[in-house]
């Protein structure tokens, strides 16, 4: 033990110095399997948000490039149970697909009369979707029913990789906050392809593509190793995006896949 101690003092400088007061066991994960593991979670969560947007009638007919990179731009918001996710008259930019839980749309005729329960959605059903074109003052009451996770993409994100709203414009969907369409996920279970397909659909696109969902992985990573990991030491190492630790996911991953 005290041989190692130097160099564990070297590779974690900033780390305090721990003692072992009994017998321990500990269970060890060197980079290169972190890095493959933490890539194959972030391609796979990336599919699920594909299969996610495929299922919203109002992103049908975009190009796969560009719903690429709308899930690249998604981000997961929580809600208790009773929390107001959505309140009716407020004003809104963000589009809401429930990726876990249940929600309830509930409508006020006035300010002076109970509000009348319209629906429940649950996983794979969306609304809020006419934030995206402007239309930003909601029309109904959402209340989480239960533990909800939700994929949020808000209008900024949504007209800087669309370009402007024409695509989406003349879909004639209905507001899901009142008139929601059931998705096609009905059950618990994504479809989703395996390690190797994924990641040759994933090296058929361009090369920007890869690019941004190379440093959307990475971000994802930093959240969930940080969330998940109680030890001090995630909060202390230097994250920082760059062309070399790019290059070694990329290699990592070739020799995974291949």
């Amino acid at each position: 033990m005290a041989s190692s101690a130097p160099v564990a003092a070297r590779r974690f400088n900033n780390m305090h110095m721990h003692r072992s007061l009994t017998h321990v066991k500990l269970w060890a994960i060197d980079r290169q399997c972190f890095q493959t593991i933490m890539m194959r979670t972030g391609l796979i969560k990336h599919a699920e948000y594909m299969d996610f947007l495929k299922s919203v009638p109002t992103f049908q007919g975009l190009p796969e490039e560009t719903l690429s990179k709308l899930a690249d731009v998604m981000e997961e918001t929580h809600y208790e149970d009773g929390e107001y996710i959505i309140r009716q008259g407020a004003r809104g930019d963000t589009f809401f697909i429930i990726s876990k839980g249940k929600v309830n749309v509930t409508q006020e005729d006035s300010a002076n009369q109970e509000p009348v329960h319209l629906r429940e959605l649950a996983r794979g059903d969306w609304f809020g979707e006419r934030a995206l074109q402007g239309e930003d003052v909601r029309t109904a009451n959402v209340i989480a029913a239960d533990t909800v996770t939700c994929l949020v993409i808000d209008r900024d994100s949504f007209k800087h990789l669309i370009g402007g709203l024409d695509d989406v414009s003349n879909k004639g969907y209905e507001d899901a906050e009142a008139k929601a369409k059931s998705s096609l996920l009905d059950s618990d279970d994504v479809p989703l392809g395996s390690g190797p397909a994924l990641f040759v659909t994933l090296m058929h696109k361009e090369l920007e593509d890869l690019a941004t969902s190379l440093h959307c992985w990475f971000h994802q990573t930093k959240t969930l190793y940080c969330h998940h990991c109680h030890h001090p030491f995630p909060h202390h190492v230097n994250w920082k995006w760059s062309s070399s630790f790019e290059t070694a996911l990329l290699r990592t991953l070739c020799r995974t896949f291949s």
